[in-house]
């Protein structure tokens, strides 16, 4: 009994381990302040970016950083000119204050110093290898996207030719990576170092839901089929369906969890733990509606193969 017990401790501390490393790596580095302490919640969705790019960029052109932090001023008083929202009327003067102390530089042309730099940032950004961590690079394009539009503003509109050849790649690249948002576990993001996915039982659960084989083919035309694969249970359904793929993916995260949660409860009992683990889901899932078929006398449409 006291072996079991500390058998199932472990597994929870491990599992915790993960959690807190995955949250870690979520982190800004040591030293590098918070860049949306002070941005309005209302308008964080439209300001954050391009904070986010000055910090980021600050150390390789501090001149292009402060262009940021002027755009995202620019970019408040055009959505609040009156401050009228909570927060506002003092990240103006905080923002106010910053860019005078940082505009130490005297421009000797903007347009082409921020070209020149969008260049090489995008230069490097084609050279990372995509085997690196999926959340670096998703940041890594969220910044060149900003900065882009940071440039046009600050060329008003006047782009060289290059540029803009350049910016359309990076642009058809980072839509990959747009919607890059989950709760826990990164499922859609191949490449990803976070340490909650190397879990055993989230891999036993990921490998679950992309067991597949004896699923009916889908009747579509490849016009619906174009650019949507079939990956895992959770693809087929949105398919068959027509679901959401915002809800898709929040049930995806879901079931796997619920298959870990399980798998990992019953890891120290007899039997096939990802086989039970299914099963005790499946009756969770299923239950009410058996249940209310028995009741009514009529007919289950699940169909259960044992093969």
């Amino acid at each position: 009994m006291a072996t079991a017990t500390a058998s199932r401790s472990m597994v929870v501390r491990r599992r915790r381990n993960a959690l807190a490393q995955t949250l870690a790596s979520r982190r800004l580095p040591e030293g590098v302040a918070e860049p949306g302490e002070r941005v309005p919640e209302a308008l964080a969705p439209e300001v954050m970016p391009f904070i986010r790019a000055a910090d980021e960029v600050e150390l390789l052109n501090s001149r292009v950083a402060f262009l940021c932090r002027r755009y995202a001023y620019k970019k408040v008083q055009r959505m609040d000119p009156s401050s009228i929202q909570r927060g506002v009327r003092q990240f103006k003067t905080y923002m106010s204050l910053k860019l005078d102390q940082d505009d130490t530089q005297f421009p000797l042309n903007d347009s082409k110093e921020i070209q020149r730099f969008y260049k090489y940032y995008c230069e490097n950004l084609s050279r990372t290898s995509e085997k690196q961590n999926f959340e670096e690079l998703a940041r890594y394009y969220q910044v060149a996207s900003a900065l882009y539009e940071v440039l046009r503003d600050v060329t008003n509109n006047k782009v060289d030719s290059e540029v803009m050849k350049l910016a359309k790649v990076v642009e058809e690249k980072s839509a990959h990576f747009k919607s890059y948002k989950y709760n826990i576990v990164p499922l859609n993001f191949p490449g990803s170092a976070e340490a909650v996915v190397e879990l055993p039982e989230i891999k036993s659960a990921i490998d679950v839901i992309r067991n597949i084989d004896g699923l009916p083919k889908l009747h579509m035309s490849s016009m619906q089929r174009e650019g949507k694969p079939i990956w895992d249970l959770l693809d087929w359904l949105s398919l068959a369906f027509g679901f959401q793929k915002s809800n898709v993916e929040n049930q995806r995260e879901n079931m796997v969890l619920l298959l870990a949660n399980i798998s990992t409860r019953t890891s120290g009992q007899e039997g096939h733990p990802l086989v039970d683990a299914v099963n005790d889901l499946w009756d969770k899932i299923f239950g009410n509606y058996e249940s209310w078929c028995h009741y009514l006398h009529v007919s289950s449409r699940i169909i259960w193969q044992n093969s």
